[in-house]
């Protein structure tokens, strides 16, 4: 960053990677704008590339004192200076912005592919005991969509891990085929359900709360609620549409949880439970919201 200014990204070229040129700012914060997300005083690690027939710019942002984030500007490029269509946006919408400093390549299709480092919610001791702190997040996929905002989607290839199905139809029912630390699992929910609908991660241990993945119809909001397992509570709230049902694309590795609404707006969370080997679904609220549980092992 720059005293009086903010966050800055600065530009260089380099035909050997060897010699650099400086170019000047592609980009920096605005002082006199107003903010819809708090873009900080220093950005870092930035990410730069074409996609479509736009531009967009990933910042990771801090301040001496505060919260982190991660946000996304998309826009122009033209005489080596970024010209965004509008105001930042998160990039991800959970609580205690776990996904941080992301980077992006592109995938032998030349699909952009995104990933990023998911932060601890524990405090340094409980890191020292356990002996090793954050891991990566999920390959996602990047697009735009025709509002213009950016679209993250996990990659189709983590299909390839499922091993064993189960739906689960009942209010109240448990899965009993699918348990275990790393779980795939498609939530369908209509927006006209009466109550707050959705699922619970429980484990075999009844001192363990559980962790609920919702969708509140009266606040119309996404929940994905960790206070009772070391985490926080992130809510994303969702303008009403013309669709029946969206879907909650959800992944549990362990301590992760990577949630995807729609394949389209991200939320990461942590969560920390003793035996994560025994965590079993279980659907709460109304019926028509149906689950499939897949097991996550590699080949």
């Amino acid at each position: 960053g720059i005293q009086g200014m903010g966050g800055v990204v600065l530009l260089y070229k380099s035909l050997d990677l060897l010699d650099w040129q400086y170019l000047g700012i592609l980009h920096n914060k605005n002082p006199q704008e107003p903010e819809e997300v708090p873009c900080g005083t220093m950005w870092e690690c930035p990410s730069f590339f074409p996609l479509g027939e736009k531009w967009v710019l990933l910042v990771s942002t801090c301040k001496q004192i505060g919260p982190v984030s991660t946000l996304y500007f998309t826009g122009d490029y033209y005489n080596n200076r970024f010209h965004p269509d509008g105001p930042a946006h998160k990039l991800d919408h959970g609580a205690g912005t776990w996904f941080y400093a992301p980077q992006t390549l592109l995938d032998a299709s030349c699909e952009r592919v995104m990933f990023g480092w998911l932060r601890e919610a524990r405090g340094p001791d409980e890191m020292k005991n356990a002996g090793w702190s954050g891991v990566m997040s999920l390959p996602r996929r990047l697009t735009l969509g025709e509002d213009g905002d950016l679209v993250c989607t996990p990659v189709p290839e983590t299909a390839s891990m499922r091993r064993r199905t189960e739906v689960l139809e009942r209010n109240g029912q448990i899965s009993n085929v699918v348990t275990g630390a790393s779980m795939e699992i498609l939530l369908h929910v209509r927006q006209d359900t009466e109550m707050w609908s959705g699922i619970v991660l429980i484990t075999e241990k009844p001192s363990e709360q559980p962790v609920l993945i919702a969708w509140d119809s009266n606040k119309r909001e996404v929940l994905v609620d960790c206070r009772h397992a070391g985490g926080l509570l992130s809510s994303l709230p969702l303008e009403k549409t013309e669709k029946e049902e969206f879907l909650l694309h959800i992944f549990v590795d362990s301590s992760v949880l990577e949630v995807f609404v729609d394949d389209r707006l991200a939320i990461s969370a942590r969560f920390y439970v003793r035996e994560p080997q025994s965590l079993r679904v279980q659907i709460q609220g109304v019926v028509r919201a149906e689950v499939f549980l897949c097991r996550l092992n590699p080949k």
